[in-house]
Formats: structure tokens, C-alpha cells, sequence
């Protein structure tokens, strides 16, 4: 079995979808750096035994050997987890409580210089958020706003609005 020296080398083919050092930066793949090391090793025997299913981790970690395995394992718990930089989505009502600071309660504004959009259509609504988001849409106030905005996040929001 390779040693821990070694460990970096076989880990190499990992570090391409789990990151440098096992700390992912892609959402849609977990970080491995930290987990335990008894907790990789079932991780990985299941994929290869099929109780754990994932078409990307099943051919992964098919030529994987024992020894590769453990050292795996070994190498990933002894590394240390960064902290991701991702937030927690907002609900619909604390993401409403920073529209209508401008477009009034409920998106029922009376100033003349902002649109109401309480009532507006769904469809239009999307559209209009994924605009500014996208910077399709002048105004540099939407643009941060929705600028962190994940695309659920948006939905609801024009879902919100468009209910109202």
C-alpha cells in the first residue's frame, strides 16, 4: 500500500472534483477535508460495492485498492477544512422587507419615481430580476440587490410580489 508520504499522489484524481485538499468549490460536491477517516473509507467501499450510488464516485473510485483506500481516507481527515464562503438563501419575506424600503409595503409604493410591483405578473417579474441580475437592466441599486440572489431565490421573490 502506497505510504502517507504518497498520500497527495493518489489523491491527485479526487482533488479534481473535491478540490485542493480535499476543500470542494463547487457546491454540488462536498468537501472531504476533515471528515473522519473510518467514515471516507465506508464512504468509498460503498460506492465500489454499489450500496452508494453515484454513476461520477462509482468510476472514481473503481481501481481504488484497499491500501489506496485507507490511505484515502488517512490523508483527507488529516487535512484542514476550509470555511466555503456560501450563504444561506432568504425567505421570501426577509428578502420583501429590503424591496420595500423602495417599493413600499408590499410592493404597493405611491412615490411616483418607483414601480409597483405588488400584482405584477410572475413571468414578467422573473424576467425583469433576472435582468437586473444579469445587468440587462440599468440600475445600479438592482443590481446589487440582486447580485447575491440565488435563481430560487428570485423565483420566489417574483412569486411573492406577483401573489400580492
Amino acid at each position: 500500500p502506497p505510504t502517507p508520504a504518497q498520500a497527495p499522489e493518489v489523491a491527485a484524481t479526487c482533488n479534481g472534483c473535491h478540490g485542493q485538499s480535499g476543500n470542494s468549490s463547487n457546491a454540488e460536491v462536498p468537501s472531504l477535508a476533515g471528515q473522519n477517516s473510518a467514515y471516507l473509507e465506508r464512504a468509498i467501499k460503498a460506492y465500489q460495492n454499489g450500496t452508494r450510488t453515484n454513476k461520477d464516485m462509482q468510476e472514481a473510485v473503481n481501481n481504488v485498492g484497499s491500501g489506496d483506500t485507507k490511505t484515502l481516507s488517512v490523508y483527507y481527515a488529516g487535512q484542514i477544512p476550509q470555511q466555503t464562503t456560501s450563504r444561506l438563501p432568504e425567505t421570501p419575506e426577509q428578502l420583501a422587507a429590503k424591496c420595500d424600503r423602495c417599493h413600499g409595503i408590499g410592493g404597493t409604493v405611491a412615490d411616483a419615481k418607483m414601480p409597483r410591483i405588488a400584482g405584477q405578473a410572475y413571468p414578467y417579474l422573473l424576467k425583469v430580476l433576472n435582468q437586473y441580475q444579469n445587468s440587462n437592466r440599468s440600475n445600479s441599486t438592482m443590481h446589487k440587490m440582486t447580485a447575491i440572489l440565488s435563481q430560487t431565490e428570485i423565483q420566489a421573490m417574483a412569486q411573492y410580489y406577483a401573489g400580492k
